[in-house]
């Protein structure tokens, strides 16, 4: 993904292959994948929701968390549900694994499928004040800030 700093987001090669501070959007065969990288080896808590963010059009998504290859979390998010759904997972990391949030367009097109998913990751044994990681509030143009990348 590129950086347009006019848009405040960043741009993958599909026009709505797109991740803002809240919110992604697929590409009809690209996902919108927001990625953090573990700094040390901690237990951590990921808590959040999921949601419909483009109501009143398209197909629903499948979003997902995974560490690596292993999946943590996964749901279909119908068209409309503006409710969404709660996540809360924990596991341990080793410093430089990899959490990925991903938004997949699901069975059809990626048409309206605007998704909020605004992840929290806390650390559990991190001392402060880098022990909390908010995916909107740490949104940034700079691969890699507070261990963010697009």
């Amino acid at each position: 993904m590129t950086y347009d700093t006019a848009n405040n987001r960043w741009k993958g090669s599909e026009t709505y292959n797109l991740l803002y501070p809240q919110w992604g959007h697929p590409g009809n065969l690209s996902d919108a994948v927001r990625r953090w990288v573990a700094p040390q080896a901690a237990t951590i808590r990921i808590t959040g929701n999921a949601r419909d963010s483009g109501i009143g059009c398209g197909d629903g998504v499948v979003v997902s968390i995974k560490k690596g290859v292993t999946p943590l979390w996964q749901q279909t998010i119908a068209e409309g549900n503006s409710t969404g759904f709660n996540f809360d997972q924990t596991t341990t990391v080793a410093g430089g694994d990899v959490i990925d949030f991903i938004i997949n367009k699901g069975v059809a097109d990626n048409g309206c499928d605007a998704t909020s998913f605004d992840p929290t990751i806390s650390l559990s044994a991190a001392p402060p004040p880098l022990s909390s990681y908010t995916a909107s509030t740490d949104f940034s143009g700079t691969q890699g800030y507070r261990n963010w990348y697009y």
